[in-house]
């Protein structure tokens, strides 16, 4: 979703800047979501950061530059969206944010300081990001798996699993 903002702003930048439309072409418009995921990776390390792509279209090079600012500012809306999120959560488990020892993060979004930041604001305390992904789904079936196990001895455990985001399937045809 982060990345849509990026490669929304740019092609209507290029549009205006270069007159090519990224979006009538599916190879340009595939190599500017790449692009755009790269961006909003370093944007994350830096406080500005460039987009350069040859020959997207046309044989035309395209470049722009994107501050992190400017990005945070894009995906407002986005970011907008967290707090609900995360109150829902905490309501709905019973759980109050001073009742947390911990806060820890993982997936692809996590990596961005501004949703970092919107987290720490709403939770009140500072976020980790040790695990990675595919480590926190390795983890949560090993425990799972100890407490179903009659070999271990697990302290009660709980764990609520709440998955709030919709999933969009979207394709066009071309007849």
């Amino acid at each position: 979703m982060f990345d849509q903002y990026l490669v929304d702003h740019f092609a209507q930048e290029f549009l205006e800047k270069y007159k090519i439309d990224v979006r009538t072409n599916r190879r340009a418009y595939i190599r500017l979501e790449v692009a755009a995921e790269k961006l909003k990776k370093l944007l994350n390390t830096v406080p500005e950061g460039p987009i350069n792509i040859e020959s997207i279209m046309n044989d035309i090079d395209v470049r722009g530059m994107m501050k992190r600012d400017q990005f945070d500012a894009l995906s407002k809306p986005l970011l907008d969206r967290l707090e609900p999120l995360i109150r829902k959560v905490l309501d709905e488990t019973n759980t109050k944010p001073e009742q947390l020892a911990s806060v820890e993060i993982t997936g692809g979004a996590t990596r961005l300081m501004s949703v970092q930041a919107k987290i720490k604001e709403i939770v009140g305390r500072d976020v980790s990001k040790t695990t990675n992904h595919e480590e926190s789904v390795s983890r949560g079936c090993a425990l799972q798996c100890a407490i179903l196990s009659p070999l271990f001895k697990v302290r009660d455990f709980a764990i609520v699993d709440l998955y709030n985001f919709p999933v969009k399937v979207s394709w066009s045809s071309e007849e």
